[in-house]
């Protein structure tokens, strides 16, 4: 991987950039600069910025870093143009590809929220890259929770209607990136959603759930408590309680001491 010269830098992805209007010629640009700085020499098993399985360049954070500063500004002037250099991209093998692709749906201005939707629910399948996955859910609520709350509700929503407990766990990631964004919180609509889930959690969703209840913790922590002590007092499935053991450390103080002689 090639030391990073700003200079140098920023010629090489303006030369990318001259093709924002030509999807195909850009994605092959892209492909052939990110082969230049990628870390051939990376072994199985270190640390990298982004783990994931599928096949990865290894890149500097300096060069995503100006690429994304270089890409919004013709973002917001050509958003029909960046959805369809956001298709292009998508359909790449690499990792980081993909993310850029993630990065332009994120970045195009909202007026109609379709465009988006469908392209996330396209995007989102239930083989797809756990941390990808987790991106474009974070990216979605991001640009879409607080000028469409109940579009992107009902989007989360329908995830958790599917017979996969793969896509209902995408619903739960989806809510979990929601709680970040003030403009939608509403915890009456998300326990409702859940509590079927938490009551019979299935093994694909422990972690969603968790990751969920530590954040609901943190934000609403005696709401999250009578929510659980509610969702035990329906259900005495012992993975439940399993999965209530585990989120025991997200509460502090008396919160915790509840919980605790609610599990007793």
């Amino acid at each position: 991987m090639p030391a990073v010269d700003p200079a140098r830098l920023r010629l090489q992805i303006d030369r990318v950039l001259e093709d924002f209007n030509t999807p195909g010629l850009f994605h092959r640009r892209l492909q052939d600069l990110f082969s230049q700085y990628a870390n051939r020499a990376l072994r199985f098993g270190e640390e990298t910025h982004s783990p994931s399985l599928m096949p990865t360049f290894h890149l500097p954070d300096p060069l995503i870093l100006q690429l994304k500063l270089d890409l919004n500004p013709l973002i917001k002037a050509h958003p029909t143009l960046s959805l369809e250099l956001s298709d292009e991209l998508w359909q790449s093998d690499y990792f980081e590809i993909r993310m850029v692709a993630s990065h332009i749906l994120s970045r195009v201005p909202v007026k109609d929220p379709e465009p988006i939707l469908t392209r996330l629910e396209r995007w989102l399948t239930p083989d797809l890259d756990t941390k990808l996955a987790s991106e474009l859910l974070s990216k979605g609520a991001q640009n879409l929770a607080g000028s469409h709350p109940h579009s992107w509700e009902l989007f989360l929503e329908a995830f958790l209607t599917r017979n996969s407990p793969k896509m209902n766990a995408l619903g739960v990631m989806g809510f979990r990136e929601s709680l970040d964004h003030t403009e939608f919180r509403n915890l009456p609509v998300i326990f409702r959603k859940i509590s079927p889930f938490v009551q019979d959690p299935q093994f694909e969703l422990m972690s969603p759930l968790r990751d969920l209840i530590e954040n609901l913790a943190e934000k609403f922590p005696e709401e999250t408590l009578y929510f659980l002590k509610q969702s035990m007092a329906l259900s005495d499935s012992p993975i439940m309680m399993r999965l209530i053991k585990q989120c025991l450390p997200f509460f502090e103080g008396d919160v915790q001491d509840q919980l605790k002689a609610a599990l007793r």
